[in-house]
């Protein structure tokens, strides 16, 4: 074959492939350098930045962006199972154009790996034009107006009923654990849900006060003595059924504080009743309010209804401060609303004081609104049985954070709506308008009280993407933009108090997709990931200069991070390979003592691939005293597919050691596809608790199996 029959060969590669142009050049101009007998050189690294539509998927609930736990790095079938990552016909070209150099100059093919620019420093990126502010309205017709058009009939949170009228709908979880000491009951330490700030507690369905454990299971909450081998179950709590032909909500979320146990649930009304002949062939209710149930149990054998809240709303999550309550719902306006009306648009709240609409001075309006949706927030002392305020905002609900002085909302701005016209899909910011995030700050302090707002470019992916230290929120979101094509950035946001911007890491990678974020007092960890995981460190000591200081890239790439003893951090997520093949489950010990040189310490590859820790923080049992991590995990075995609960012992330098494996695939539950684990350590034993498997207990010492009790 001489140069020109090869060089014809590329010109039809390039009609029927398009290859990139700038790789094409450099492959006839290495065959033009060969011919004159110049040296030549392998052929470049290509630029990985890809046409398209952007890959982030909008964030739904405020319960972390996309669909989590979704296919990374591969195609998952209905079964679970993972795929290789398939090429684009493009990215096929460009391979074939670089076999072809390679053939030419007889050399290995090596594929380049990701091209990571790291900057030095990096100066605040202003926005140019002046922050957009809430509004607070003077009467209901202004949020009238603002709605006008907006409300439909779809929206929030629903479930369908089958012609029998039995619900098809179920309960789910919203997204440091520390071991604590009761000093109300006496007990001794534990380790309770695993959550994203120390000392603040978020809703789980499965929680521990060190002596009762309390399981949600569709609409009952189980009580159980955690008494080592003498378990056993103290009380059944069952939620009252609603009107006729109404589905009873399931248990949403759980949260314990001293002798209080709170019990979060919906109401349903019907919105759609669709008709076969005269028989009703299904009926359609949405989630229209949460209530908050609140139980005595100083007897948890004898637990106690003592009072009860409700707000607008569907369910998004909640957390716990000392004896202070928060709960944020999604209140989705529906149907055709009348000004003269606002009840059927505006946010209601109740209480042991009765029922009213939430005050023109709570209620605040984000600078645009896309969709007639509010994030209502209220705040009830538990000790006191009493609300002690409450903030709505028009505009929606995104990923939720919350410091000890500070709950901050997000509510996400993707533009354009996405449509299909004549089979050519149009996506958000094709007009030129690129996703933005609308940020809240509710000051906790005789509050909630609404004290500051802004609006930054790029999406959260969710809640550990926001964290606060010494007065600043730092924020890490992705970015869409449109030069000649769309492409993303990962970047970091630094506010004051006030959410003015004070420092930015405009990019920290291109065209990678962000997988875990942990932002620990000065210094952040983000992982990305397109065929290899960079492991970002950044410095955040000064607030106007954030820095990248390093970037450790490894196969595979790590979905959730955890801070460890000895100068470690804790990975969890998934194996691959250098071209981004998905290949099992991985857990990583990073040896983090000099940031600017992390280095990936111990690696336990595991033979599973599918994990609800993976996606869900609360699902993976930590207590760092003791050294030990539990979470359930899955996988094929020839055609079936089974389901762990895995317990491991961690050292900082010995890496990771298998303490006990539990058979639950017998739990499964096939007629939803679920089975919800979760664990704890209470004085000298493990509990693994499950609605469908039951409470198991093993002795710390040899984690042998030493009691058992279902769940009735």
């Amino acid at each position: 074959m001489t140069d020109d029959d090869i060089k014809r060969a590329l010109d039809d590669l390039s009609q029927q492939m398009t290859p990139s142009d700038q790789l094409l050049g450099d492959l006839r101009q290495r065959l033009t350098d060969e011919s004159s007998g110049q040296p030549g050189s392998a052929a470049r690294p290509w630029n990985r930045r890809r046409a398209g539509r952007p890959r982030s998927g909008r964030t739904g609930s405020g319960r972390g962006g996309g669909r989590p736990g979704g296919p990374i790095g591969g195609r998952a079938d209905g079964s679970g199972r993972r795929w290789w990552r398939g090429l684009a016909p493009s990215a096929l070209g460009t391979g074939l154009a670089v076999g072809l150099a390679v053939v030419l100059s007889g050399q290995t093919p090596v594929w380049p790996g990701p091209q990571i620019e790291i900057p030095v420093v990096t100066a605040p990126a202003q926005r140019p034009e002046s922050q957009p502010t809430l509004d607070s309205p003077t009467d209901y017709s202004q949020l009238y107006e603002r709605l006008a058009g907006l409300a439909h009939t779809s929206g929030g949170t629903s479930v369908a009923q089958t012609a029998d009228y039995s619900a098809a709908g179920g309960g789910g979880s919203v997204p440091a654990s520390m071991p604590m000491e009761n000093s109300s009951t006496g007990v001794g330490s534990y380790s309770g849900t695993n959550v994203q700030v120390a000392g603040i507690d978020e809703g789980d369905l499965i929680k521990t006060d060190g002596r009762t454990i309390f399981v949600a299971k569709g609409d009952q909450v189980a009580l159980f003595a955690a008494d080592g081998p003498a378990t056993r179950p103290l009380a059944l709590i069952e939620l009252a059924k609603g009107p006729a032909l109404t589905p009873s909500s399931a248990v949403l979320d759980l949260m314990v504080w001293q002798s209080r146990l709170v019990i979060f649930t919906h109401d349903y009304v019907a919105t759609d009743v669709p008709l076969s002949g005269d028989i009703a062939a299904y009926v359609t209710f949405t989630a229209e309010r949460t209530r908050t149930l609140v139980y005595d149990i100083a007897d948890p054998a004898q637990p106690r209804l003592v009072t009860e809240f409700a707000q607008s709303g569907s369910y998004q999550t909640s957390r716990l401060s000392d004896s202070t309550l928060y709960l944020v719902t999604r209140y989705f306006v529906r149907g055709e609303i009348d000004p003269e009306d606002p009840t059927g648009f505006v946010p209601e709240l109740s209480g042991p004081d009765g029922s009213r609409l939430a005050p023109l001075e709570d209620i605040h309006i984000m600078p645009l609104v896309d969709q007639p949706s509010y994030a209502v927030v209220s705040a009830v002392d538990l000790a006191a049985g009493r609300r002690l305020g409450q903030a709505s905002v028009l505009g929606g609900s995104g990923p939720t954070y919350m410091s000890p002085d500070n709950l901050y909302l997000s509510a996400i701005d993707y533009g354009a709506t996405n449509y299909r016209d004549w089979g050519v899909e149009v996506w958000p910011g094709s007009s030129g308008s690129a996703p933005v995030t609308h940020l809240v700050r509710l000051a906790l302090a005789g509050g909630p009280r609404l004290t500051a707002s802004a609006t930054i470019d790029g999406v959260p992916r969710d809640q550990f993407a926001l964290d606060e230290h010494e007065g600043h929120l730092r924020v890490v979101t992705t970015v869409q933009e449109l030069t000649a094509v769309w492409h993303e950035r990962v970047g970091l946001s630094v506010l004051d108090q006030d959410l003015n911007l004070v420092g930015s890491i405009p990019s920290l990678v291109e065209d990678e997709t962000v997988q875990a974020i942990r932002l620990i007092g000065p210094v952040g960890y983000v992982v990305t990931f397109e065929r290899v995981d960079p492991l970002f460190s950044l410095d955040l000591s000064d607030p106007a200069h954030p820095q990248v200081l390093g970037a450790l890239k490894i196969p595979g790439f790590s979905s959730y991070l955890h801070p460890w003893p000895g100068d470690r951090l804790l990975g969890l997520g998934q194996a691959g390979d250098d071209f981004g093949a998905i290949d099992g489950m991985k857990l990583s010990l990073f040896d983090v003592a000099d940031p600017r040189a992390v280095s990936e310490r111990n690696i336990e590859k595991l033979e599973y691939d599918q994990s609800e820790a993976l996606y869900d923080h609360k699902a993976i049992a930590v207590d760092v005293d003791r050294g030990l991590i539990g979470f359930l995990a899955g996988r094929w075995n020839e055609d079936d597919y089974e389901w762990h609960y895995l317990i491991y012992a961690v050292d900082s330098e010995a890496g990771f050691q298998l303490r006990q494996t539990i058979d639950l695939t017998s739990a499964f539950d096939t007629t939803n596809w679920s089975l919800l684990v979760r664990g704890f350590v209470i004085d000298g034993h493990f509990y693994i608790c499950s609605p469908q498997a039951g409470v198991q207990v093993l002795d710390l010492d040899s984690f042998r199996t030493v009691g058992q009790v279902q769940v009735s």
